[in-house]
């Protein structure tokens, strides 16, 4: 068995997620003790040489959304925006995402990988609740290292059925403001135009006039 405790230099303890050092660990690569300076690590087992795995966070995107500074559900990119935001999050705690948002429209299901996030759009009249609660019956006890970001109370209620932890939105939106504000946070990415507003601006620049004015 592999031990993850948050310690400092002169031997205190402080809160997780500051220091972690691995202790105990008897796999033939590590016969002794290692010291990370890390986020939240996770020990999958010592057999596979004391590996150590980022934690994952399971997330109710659009219970998220309303929550986070700068987005709404009214927006028309407020998936993507969020998904943007979670990705420099990712890069900073080196923490991986696994997001839900339901009312996918029809042909659009499915899952994208952005990085070390994973965007799951459940189409209707699938739910992001019933998708989170089918994973965590699949993962099983696999799921138990993981926490759930949502601040509904079925949700909740599933997760912690499943043995995770629990976090509001609200709470984890103040972790995203917090790492984003970060001096390591990577800026964020440039806006870009879709097709249609290009075709718009070049027509505007040919004609003066955009189609359809």
């Amino acid at each position: 068995m592999c031990l993850f405790l948050p310690f400092s230099p002169a031997g205190r303890y402080f809160r997780p997620g500051i220091f972690i050092k691995h202790i105990g660990c008897h796999s033939a690569k590590a016969k002794r003790p290692q010291t990370f300076y890390a986020q939240r690590f996770r020990c999958w087992g010592c057999p596979s040489g004391g590996k150590i795995t980022p934690m994952q966070w399971i997330i109710d995107g659009h219970n998220l959304i309303p929550h986070v500074r700068g987005l709404s559900l009214a927006d028309l990119d407020d998936e993507q925006a969020l998904i943007d935001l979670l990705v420099r999050f990712c890069r900073v705690r080196r923490d991986r995402v696994l997001v839900f948002f339901d009312r996918a429209q029809a042909g659009r299901g499915g899952e994208q990988k952005h990085g070390a996030v994973r965007a799951v759009f459940v189409p209707q009249p699938g739910t992001a609740d019933a998708a989170i609660a089918a994973y965590l019956r699949k993962q099983g006890v696999r799921a138990k290292n993981d926490t759930l970001v949502s601040s509904d109370r079925m949700v909740q209620a599933s997760a912690r059925a499943h043995h995770l932890q629990v976090m509001s939105s609200s709470d984890f939106a103040g972790k995203i403001a917090a790492a984003l504000a970060s001096p390591s946070a990577p800026a964020a990415p440039e806006p870009t135009l879709s097709a249609e507003e290009l075709q718009w601006w070049e027509q505007m620049f040919k004609s003066g006039k955009p189609n359809g004015k």
